[in-house]
């Protein structure tokens, strides 16, 4: 069974049921699988295709979870990248990489493709 398909099973049978939690946030199994859902066809939408790889800039949290989820369900590889790495570090894995998208900030509200920042949910 493919993850996303495990996932919207999951999200079928436990709705409403705590997916993740970190802190004080929370997200339903339904929550996780309808923003995931979005994100991913909004990337799509975009030009990510199979095989991309999608640097995963953010810190550890739910936004971190829903970026790497959507990530896989549009395709694309996920790659991490540690926030409290050097520049140069930084630079290196992205190079090495060549990620066609990149999540930045705190949040997943902007991910950038080939150049171009796109809104998120």
């Amino acid at each position: 069974m493919k993850f996303e398909s495990y996932l919207a099973s999951h999200a079928a049978r436990m709705g409403p049921k705590d997916a993740v939690v970190c802190g004080g946030q929370r997200l339903s199994f339904r929550e996780l699988e309808d923003s995931t859902n979005r994100m991913a066809h909004a990337l799509r939408a975009a030009g990510v295709q199979v095989g991309d790889r999608m640097a995963v800039n953010l810190p550890n949290g739910i936004a971190f979870v829903r970026a790497y989820i959507a990530a896989v369900k549009a395709g694309a590889l996920a790659v991490p990248v540690n926030l409290p790495l050097s520049a140069p570090e930084i630079t290196h894995i992205l190079s090495d990489c060549t990620p066609r998208a990149v999540f930045i900030g705190e949040d997943t509200q902007a991910v950038m493709v080939d150049d171009r920042r796109l809104a998120m949910d």
